[in-house]
């Protein structure tokens, strides 16, 4: 989940929907509204679920960046659309690193994994207490993609605070947080 508390007065962020292209936002994080907002075409591959032309999604960061005056060092938040999400049950004392390799496992049966190495992230799913195993739900993209994607943001001159699914989102702090789920 995204690291919100960075101290910037504004969130930028970037959501890439197929069909839709690559939208951006400004959100004022005090007064809770968004300030800007832009739209730019990017073509996605559905049967590689990945961005078609890397060229074309670097031209559209670039000119939302310059459109919505959006400043270099920003931290730049992005969601993509999903590659591959499940659930698994994990014993409650298996370490992060035996819940990737499990993870990392499972995914690999996925026909885009037989090529593409996945990068995997998991969170936990609320548990009854006193059980012996911690359910996750877990989602994959093509690790070259999160690459691409990371250092063509750099090499625009943002700063990556973090790259998400279009699964899975909060609202709020402290009690109660809305959560949701969803797929387009």
């Amino acid at each position: 989940m995204f690291n919100l508390s960075s101290k910037q007065k504004n969130m930028i962020g970037f959501s890439l929907t197929p069909g839709l292209g690559l939208e951006a936002i400004i959100y004022d994080k005090t007064r809770g509204v968004v300030l800007n907002y832009g739209r730019k075409k990017v073509d996605y591959n559905f049967s590689q679920r990945n961005i078609q032309d890397y060229t074309q999604f670097k031209s559209a960061v670039i000119e939302l960046m310059d459109e919505m005056q959006i400043p270099a060092k920003s931290y730049a938040y992005i969601i993509l659309p999903n590659v591959f999400f499940d659930f698994i049950e994990m014993p409650n004392d298996a370490t992060d690193g035996n819940i990737e390799m499990a993870l990392t496992t499972t995914a690999e049966e996925f026909y885009i994994f037989k090529k593409e190495e996945p990068s995997i992230g998991w969170c936990d799913v609320a548990n009854p207490m006193g059980t012996t195993q911690r359910k996750l739900a877990y989602t994959a993209f093509q690790k070259s993609d999160i690459d691409e994607i990371k250092d063509i943001f750099t090499g625009v001159g943002l700063q990556v605070a973090g790259i998400e699914t279009a699964f899975k989102g909060t609202w709020g702090c402290g009690k109660p947080v809305i959560s949701f789920l969803g797929e387009f």
